[in-house]
């Protein structure tokens, strides 16, 4: 950084929130200041710029700034600021952190011809026993099956043979977690 940069900042957070993170940060006053570069970084500590967002310019009132990260990393996630001024001078904020889940999942294909197989695709960093289920609309457990996950991705085949068309919930339990995807078997 050349010099000091003319920024007050009050205030810089981020959160997950469904499966991305939420980043929201607010300036007291701002003088000569172009943009900030939103940077993330995982647990290898190399940060890369995954936004830019511009700058007020010149301001002397409260300002709210915000930036997602649709696709954070699984696991830590680290985040900073690099402020750059109109004339290129650049400095960075203090690293934010946070935890998001280490699991990734889909269902595929979603809707399904009905008989075809549903395939589950489990993407961990950490072993675990994860319970898949499928459920119809009126809460009735159509099937089931647990399974040890290591690290990586899993595929489980979930057979429709036995749903009639209509609407149904995957459910995934592990770690004392839900997440749930709506299905639709025609």
């Amino acid at each position: 950084a050349a010099s000091s940069i003319p920024v007050e900042l009050l205030s810089y957070v981020a959160s997950p929130l469904n499966d991305e993170a939420h980043l929201k940060w607010v300036t007291a006053s701002e003088i000569q200041s172009d943009y900030f570069e939103v940077e993330r970084a995982g647990e290898e500590l190399v940060f890369h710029s995954i936004d830019r967002v511009s700058a007020q310019g010149i301001s002397q009132d409260l300002t709210e700034y915000r930036s997602i990260d649709p696709e954070p990393l699984p696991g830590t996630n680290l985040y900073r600021l690099k402020q750059v001024d109109i004339d290129g001078a650049y400095e960075y904020t203090q690293v934010v952190e946070i935890s998001m889940d280490d699991t990734r999942w889909k269902v595929v294909p979603n809707p399904v011809e009905e008989g075809q197989n549903l395939k589950l695709i489990v993407e961990t960093t950490v072993d675990q026993r994860v319970t898949a289920e499928i459920w119809n609309i009126k809460g009735q457990n159509m099937w089931g099956q647990e399974v040890a996950i290591w690290h990586g991705p899993l595929q489980i085949n979930l057979s429709t043979r036995d749903l009639t068309p209509g609407t149904y919930f995957v459910v995934l339990k592990m770690n004392g977690k839900r997440k749930v995807q709506k299905i639709h078997v025609m």
